[in-house]
């Protein structure tokens, strides 16, 4: 962090934006997040800025409620043809919906998921690739909603010591066929 800290003081906004992109191409968000922070301080309300910080967030941290923040305020201004690279773009990218539509989803936020959700598809470029994903991410809201409504009754038994350890047993997940079930043991 100290020699990304060093960057970060040292560098022009071009030189800025250029290490973001390239840092959250690469996955490294914790280090594109910081970056981004920085760029909000020269402009808070900058679409481009909020959805840079809004992306780190949401990949680099469970706190899902951080991200929305930045997302809503990158929503605001979109742009179709957005320039990853440009000091000169205010805006965020079309695919900011579908994110922000992540962060409610992730949040539970039902109906927010699926307005972000649609408003994204209404406006996305027929090549995104977020375009199949927010299809699903709406069915998967339909599903909660419907879910949410008609909430389950159920009991958790230990199921023996064939199955259960003396160890922490957790994170169960069924097989698609539900002939297996798999766990982590500590």
């Amino acid at each position: 962090d100290e020699q990304i800290n060093t960057f970060i003081e040292n560098s022009t906004e071009a030189e800025l934006i250029e290490k973001n992109t390239l840092l959250s191409l690469d996955g490294n968000f914790h280090h594109a997040g910081m970056i981004a922070e920085r760029l909000l301080e020269l402009d808070t309300m900058n679409s481009n800025y909020n959805y840079r910080l809004g992306i780190a967030l949401i990949n680099s941290t469970s706190d899902f409620t951080k991200s929305a923040k930045y997302l809503e305020r990158a929503a605001i201004k979109t742009s179709k043809n957005y320039d990853v690279f440009s000091t000169k773009e205010k805006a965020a990218p079309i695919d900011a919906l579908f994110h922000l539509g992540r962060s409610y989803h992730l949040r539970g936020e039902i109906d927010k998921a699926t307005k972000s959700y649609n408003n994204f598809l209404d406006k996305a470029p027929k090549k995104s690739e977020n375009i199949s994903l927010a299809q699903v991410k709406l069915q998967q809201c339909e599903t909660a909603k419907e879910l949410i409504k008609n909430p389950l009754e159920y009991e958790i038994v230990n199921l023996g010591p064939r199955i259960n350890s003396k160890a922490a047993d957790y994170s169960p997940v069924v097989s698609l066929d539900g002939k297996a079930l798999y766990f982590t043991s500590r």
